[in-house]
């Protein structure tokens, strides 16, 4: 039997606690020794941690987010329960469980709307965007993101506002209008790098490749995405190296050359699978069984195919993942 457990002398030793422990049982044990730290703003300090720690090591984010969750639960605070929702929201999101992410964004949405906290409104606005792209709801998205930028603009915030445009340009690129999404892509890259935070500029570039590709820019995107991992690695974010090592695979299938792409692929989902991104190691086996069937290597593609399926959205084969802002 585990002995008593000690309160955390810091939030930040909390935090981390929690983050270590696999054991949702566990976890609300921690917290629930950790009464003097039961407040609104621990929820907002461990939803920071999740948005920070989602493109590094998204088991742990998941981790912070339903204890987030949790606690908002225990404290009479609406606003702390929203913040505590969209935590959740966001790793749906990322494990590609669109469904529930947009529950957790839709009814976080109604408390801020019933609070009258616009900023925030705006920001699970913005952050739900890409969940209603995949859901296929394109309407919704555009009426969402025009609200978001109302709201913005109305207050000056530049950054939420170059964030927005990373969005918008992913509901372009889900329409093949690919000219006007790469501007959208280039205007917040530019803004990002003066003030933005290391995933923003990750998202963008990542984003300009993926819309090279479809304009078929190859050279062009071949070096986007080298520039793009080359940065996800100097800022210790690895989900985001082997989503663009799938990626730069991907590239190399369409150019023709399968040799090569075998050899990424497989690489790019031994990454995932140790990183436990099951969305991107599911592309990975889906577009290589593509790549076998065209080979007429029908048993090996079929093989591939089968386990991943269940694993990915609907339509979401044969485009590759615009990355959203938050």
């Amino acid at each position: 039997m585990p002995g008593t457990l000690q309160p955390a002398e810091s939030l930040e030793g909390l935090t981390q606690q929690l983050a270590a422990e696999p054991d949702p049982r566990r976890r609300r044990q921690i917290l629930r020794a950790n009464q003097a730290w039961w407040e609104p703003g621990t929820v907002s300090r461990l939803y920071d941690d999740v948005v920070k720690l989602v493109r590094i090591d998204l088991t742990r984010a998941e981790r912070l987010a339903r204890s987030a969750l949790w606690l908002s639960e225990q404290l009479n605070d609406p606003g702390a329960h929203a913040v505590g929702l969209r935590a959740v929201g966001h790793v749906f999101f990322l494990e590609g469980k669109q469904e529930p992410a947009w529950e957790h964004y839709s009814a976080a949405l109604q408390i801020y709307e019933h609070l009258g906290l616009e900023i925030e409104v705006g920001r699970t606005l913005s952050g739900s965007l890409q969940t209603l792209i995949y859901l296929g709801r394109y309407d919704e998205a555009f009426t969402f993101a025009k609200r978001a930028q109302d709201i913005f603009a109305r207050y000056g915030d530049h950054l939420r506002l170059a964030r927005l445009d990373t969005n918008m340009g992913n509901i372009l690129y889900r329409q093949d209008r690919f000219v006007e999404a790469l501007e959208l892509y280039r205007r917040s890259y530019d803004q990002f790098l003066t003030i933005g935070e290391p995933l923003d500029v990750a998202a963008a570039l990542k984003n300009m490749a993926t819309c090279q590709i479809s304009l078929n820019q190859f050279r062009q995107s071949l070096e986007t995405y080298h520039a793009a991992r080359a940065w996800c690695e100097s800022h210790n974010m690895p989900l985001l190296v082997a989503e663009t090592d799938y990626n730069i695979a991907y590239l190399y299938y369409l150019r023709g050359e399968y040799t090569r792409a075998i050899e990424l692929y497989r690489a790019a989902r031994e990454h995932c699978e140790a990183l436990g991104d099951r969305y991107h190691q599911a592309l990975c086996d889906l577009d290589q069984s593509e790549m076998y069937l065209e080979l007429n290597l029908n048993e090996e593609g079929a093989h591939l195919a089968r386990p991943r399926a269940r694993c990915l959205p609907p339509a979401s084969h044969g485009l590759r993942s615009c990355q959203g802002a938050h």
